[in-house]
């Protein structure tokens, strides 16, 4: 149906709210919104949606905290659609049936014309479990970091002390040395006079 001001606006079928909407409008941008208040808009030359995420349109927030754990459960693929009988075009991404036994909730089913039934994803619930993820692997860099430089610290210390150690027997050696040294000039000297007395009897 046309809204005016060049809009194009879509209906739904079977029961739903009468607030939802899809307009199309004539410079290339879309807007749906499933309840009149929160809405996405993409622009023609957008691959993705911009989507409502006002505070105030929000209650019972808390944290989320699952990250790296699930995320390692992920496994990426590549594959061909079916409809691409060439194989021309490989794509990269997810499949549903495995996404579905790690993030349940970024998985639903819909219904085709002839009544079969596929999976579909929303990968953009993917998004706060990756930065959970990220925030997690940064904390264990950090503690790794820490442990680094508490065992450099300790390796530093023992070598300082094994320094100073040998120093310590060096300085030893070395007033053993003029010890020895002083004591063998002294027999010299002893040896000389002895010498001295047997050459003049």
């Amino acid at each position: 149906m046309i809204l005016g001001s060049f809009r194009v606006g879509a209906g739904c079928e079977g029961a739903c709210s009468t607030d939802a909407y899809a307009i199309m409008y004539s410079d290339g941008r879309i807007r749906t919104s499933a309840d009149g208040t929160t809405s996405c808009t993409k622009t023609g030359a957008s691959a993705t949606f911009t989507c409502s995420s006002d505070e105030r349109l929000k209650n019972t927030i808390q944290d989320f905290e699952v990250g790296l754990g699930t995320v390692l459960k992920l496994k990426p693929k590549t594959f061909y659609w079916n409809s691409d009988k060439e194989k021309e075009n490989l794509q990269y991404g997810f499949i549903a049936q495995e996404v579905q036994q790690v993030i349940p909730q970024a998985v639903t089913t819909y219904q085709t014309e002839d009544g079969r039934e596929f999976l579909s994803l929303d990968q953009g619930l993917f998004i706060p479990f990756m930065v959970n993820a990220i925030q997690d692997l940064d904390e264990k860099i950090e503690h790794n970091l820490e442990i680094f430089k508490i065992m450099q610290q300790g390796i530093d210390d023992k070598q300082n002390r094994a320094i100073a150690s040998l120093e310590e027997k060096v300085e030893v050696l070395e007033e053993e040395n003029r010890s020895l040294k002083e004591k063998n000039e002294e027999l010299e000297e002893r040896f000389k006079r002895l010498e001295s007395l047997l050459l003049n009897k």
